[in-house]
């Protein structure tokens, strides 16, 4: 048997030299998402995932050479399809990042071996492709395919891979492929290729690509009724809960049931002890075959780290007919619920042509998610921009507009994130329960000189020593003169975008000139870095109560072209900390400044003209009545005072 299997399929070559490459090309711009067409009554997607999203950073492998049959393809194994058994495909759909590029798409069958997987010599299904849209594409085969038992198959289309350059950089078209980190993780992507000795190959031939990029999507078309309920968790990743707390814990399901799923019974065994039977119902109903679905799981009673093992008992009130009911997680029970916050680092510059796609993306995060978002625009593309700043981290950046979330993993796009939206990316490190908080406050120096006496109260889950950063960013900052203006490579005078490419909150720049007056926010002006060194000093976190970090700032009362730029109204004061050990951003605040009054006058009588409105000590609270010390005075005529209360 085994004999005749090596003859019928052809396996695919693991070469981990051999990688998908992204499309790292500044022009990038976003492909925008067609309407699902309606399924008709008893069809369903079939796949590793079965949403609408798609990945919206182009992937391709131009740089081993063109080659106009490639095929792309997912490969799933019989134990996937086994719910599926007796359903009939009809049709696939896929997404590709570039037009008029796929000529087939096709079904065949496979097997999974220890050798790896081997595809069959004889296709299912296919059917010529004569033209393609970027985004999602659904084609429907003449006749259908009945999926066997026991039987793997794959699904995918063949596609031109070009290897054309322009400017330096290979052209859009050359990375038509759309991946995306969603659904069952670690399938590879399958490409038929030519790939030559001289790059690690063996010529024409399956290669497999490995799951860094996460699925392709591909999804197939199918029809019919289950025998019977599935309801089989797929993926549950390590999660946290808190002592004594009931939590929402996502759970990544394959769901095919007869009809939709409307409910789930379950129970969880947690260092030992098994649960009672809970029921689920869901407030809305789901034929998705790939579904995340919250399951309430109580945090164990002391801090620690539990094996957990989740049991799908019942589906819709019915047993549950999946093959695999049970999956094994860790369940690590926090002592705190601290609140996260992330902070996002962006690379930029007034002379970077797209970096206003990061200034855009970075205005959307800080809306989307407010006080547990925190913004810092390092100026570092070119010294001859006025923001520009020698002292920060050396974040290895790789090309602007660039930027690190929590300086977790490599540099993203600021706009884009890792896949489709950089509020993806912040939204998923939001789920975790950070190991310390903290809060932040600044006062201005009472010699009037731009220094700022930064304050951080730290917490911790455990004890732990940390490293302490604060850092002042200024919003609205804007200057006179060109020396002002941000280059604006998205202008319709540029001629590199049309106003139909670029996503809806993008698309005023197209209507502005290449070189822009904005108001730059989230600026960095000052912090505890000299040149790369961080010189605030560690904190040193006790497991119950907190301990305070400072540090004395200074803000650039030397720089006369930055100095008058900034409105002394809109400065931030931020604080984070970092585990020595990853280097990672554990936690971050921010805080409003005090308003930044450069002259300290002595107690004197109002003008009949301006009379005093509001009053505050240096730490910003308002006060009714004159106070000992320095009182920030605000007057009816807008102006603010810095007074000395003797």
């Amino acid at each position: 048997m085994v004999a005749l299997l090596m003859s019928t399929f052809t396996f695919a070559q693991v070469n981990g030299a051999l990688k998908l490459e992204r499309n790292t090309a500044p022009a990038k711009v976003a492909v925008k998402a067609s309407p699902r067409k309606a399924l008709a009554d008893g069809q369903r997607y079939l796949g590793y995932y079965s949403s609408d999203n798609f990945g919206q950073s182009g992937l391709g492998i131009a740089n081993l050479g063109a080659y106009e049959r490639c095929k792309a393809v997912t490969a799933m194994s019989a134990d996937f399809l086994k719910p599926f058994v007796g359903m009939k495909v009809v049709g696939i759909r896929y997404a590709v990042l570039a037009s008029n590029l796929v000529s087939k798409v096709m079904l065949g069958d496979c097997e999974f071996t220890s050798q790896g997987v081997g595809f069959g010599d004889d296709i299912l299904l296919s059917k010529d492709v004569t033209s393609s849209n970027a985004g999602w594409n659904t084609v429907m085969f003449d006749a259908p395919y009945t999926i066997p038992a026991n039987t793997a198959l794959y699904a995918g289309f063949q596609y031109n891979q070009k290897a054309d350059k322009q400017g330096g950089y290979f052209t859009s078209e050359c990375y038509p492929l759309s991946l995306i980190n969603e659904g069952v993780t670690g399938n590879p992507l399958y490409i038929y290729t030519d790939v030559p000795a001289s790059k690690g190959g063996n010529g024409e031939g399956w290669y497999n690509f490995g799951a860094d990029f996460g699925n392709i999507c591909i999804q197939l078309i199918v029809e019919g009724q289950p025998a019977g309920n599935f309801l089989s968790p797929v993926q549950l990743d390590e999660f946290q809960t808190v002592v004594g707390k009931t939590k929402n814990v996502e759970v990544l399901f394959q769901n095919v049931c007869n009809g939709s799923l409307s409910s789930y019974s379950y129970t969880y065994t947690q260092n030992g002890v098994t649960s009672a039977e809970q029921t689920v119902d869901l407030a809305a109903n789901t034929i998705e075959t790939i579904v995340k679905i919250p399951v309430p799981i109580e945090g164990a009673a002391a801090p620690g780290k539990y094996d957990f093992t989740l049991n799908i008992t019942k589906v819709n009130n019915v047993e549950n007919a999946a093959a695999v009911t049970s999956i094994k997680s860790k369940n690590e029970t926090m002592a705190k619920d601290f609140k996260p916050v992330v902070v996002m680092e962006e690379y930029t510059g007034s002379t970077c042509q797209f970096c206003p796609r990061g200034i855009v993306g970075m205005e959307k995060a800080a809306k989307t998610f407010g006080d547990q978002f925190i913004g810092i625009g390092i100026h570092q593309y070119d010294r001859s921009d006025p923001m520009y700043t020698a002292n920060w981290a050396n974040l290895s950046w790789q090309g602007a507009p660039g930027c690190k979330l929590n300086r977790n993993g490599s540099q993203i796009d600021p706009y884009y994130g890792s896949e489709t939206s950089i509020c993806d990316d912040i939204a998923a490190l939001l789920t975790k329960i950070p190991a310390a908080s903290l809060t932040v406050k600044g006062e201005w120096g009472a010699e009037d000189d731009g220094t700022i006496n930064a304050t951080a109260t730290v917490e911790a889950q455990t004890e732990k020593e940390y490293q302490l950063v604060f850092a002042v960013t200024a919003d609205n900052v804007k200057g006179e003169g060109n020396l002002w203006s941000q280059t604006n490579g998205f202008s319709k005078k540029a001629g590199q975008f049309t106003y139909e490419s670029l996503p809806e909150d993008m698309q005023f720049l197209y209507n502005e000139p290449i070189y822009y007056y904005p108001a730059f926010n989230e600026v960095l002006v000052a912090s505890s870095y000299v040149r790369k060194l961080n010189k605030c000093a560690n904190v040193k976190v006790p497991a119950e109560g907190t301990v305070d970090g400072t540090y004395q700032l200074q803000m650039p009362v030397t720089n006369k072209t930055l100095l008058p730029a900034i409105d002394k109204d809109q400065l931030n004061i931020i604080a984070f900390v970092i585990d020595p050990t990853t280097k990672k951003i554990v936690n971050g605040a921010k805080a409003k400044l005090p308003t930044w009054v450069t002259a300290v006058k002595g107690v004197k009588t109002n003008d009949v003209n301006a009379v005093e409105v509001a009053r505050y000590t240096m730490d910003g609270r308002q006060v009714s009545a004159p106070v000992k010390g320095i009182n920030l005075v605000k007057m009816s005529d807008g102006t603010t005072q810095k007074v000395l209360v003797k």
